[in-house]
């Protein structure tokens, strides 16, 4: 039994594949503790000439509230498991690693912590970190794993606004104003790859906004809307509006 008080343990068992062929079966078991906030990441495997379920993997995360992704990576060639953490404090900040099989063993293939208004997801095999409305994609190079730029696609029939942080105190983007029919998608795009944080607020007089992904939403009343674009997430004298009038 994991060292972990029973009277504040959350337990919570899903079965998942890691790797490729007959013997990717596994279960995977969270035990969650919010009191000490951290959560005991078991897998188990059923040993079918022992005839008894093993554990094949253990690991304590920091964090609560853990979710994941157990799809095939491009990048190995078969199914890995995602673990990542609910977005925390202030900045939004997501931790999370890769584990897939190497060798026969269930080992960790990469980490993050602390990713700035961070985002994890799959895209059509892809593995993509988004760090604000900036986004990258994960490549094996020379048998390393490194992040490289990913340009996120309009949205159908969307009104782009783009944008660039040119650094910690400048704002570029294409234009401040727009005016659209009710029922409009408005996605933000940045458009550049720099190091300089940035951070997205949106405001609506009417509370008419549906988010249909980051940074995108569609208008679904007659309203005002202001976005706010700041660069290194908490610079407000660099910030820059965009307002929007739906009508």
């Amino acid at each position: 039994m994991p060292n972990i008080s029973e009277s504040t343990c959350n337990k919570k068992v899903f079965p998942i594949k890691i790797g490729d062929g007959p013997e990717n079966r596994y279960s995977l078991v969270l035990y969650e503790d919010r009191e000490k906030y951290k959560t005991l990441v078991n897998i188990l495997q059923h040993n079918r000439e022992l005839r008894e379920t093993q554990c094949v993997y253990s690991e304590e995360l920091p964090y609560v509230g853990i979710k994941f992704y157990n799809k095939k990576w491009n990048e190995v060639g078969s199914k890995v498991l995602v673990l990542y953490s609910e977005p925390m404090g202030s900045g939004g900040f997501v931790s999370y690693e890769v584990l897939g099989k190497e060798d026969g063993e269930i080992k960790k293939i990469l980490s993050q912590e602390n990713v700035y208004q961070g985002t994890i997801r799959f895209k059509d095999g892809d593995l993509i970190q988004g760090m604000g409305n900036q986004f990258k994609v994960w490549k094996k190079e020379n048998g390393e794993f490194v992040l490289k730029p990913y340009r996120i696609q309009p949205y159908p029939d969307a009104n782009v606004v783009r944008y660039s942080i040119v650094d910690e105190n400048t704002v570029e983007v294409d234009k401040t104003e727009l005016s659209v029919p009710v029922g409009s998608v408005i996605q933000f795009i940045r458009e550049d790859f720099n190091d300089v944080t940035d951070r997205l607020l949106f405001s609506n007089d009417s509370n008419c906004l549906n988010y249909l992904q980051y940074a995108t939403f569609k208008i679904t009343c007659k309203s005002k809307t202001t976005v706010t674009i700041i660069p290194s997430g908490y610079n407000w004298e660099g910030a820059k509006e965009v307002v929007i009038e739906a009508k």
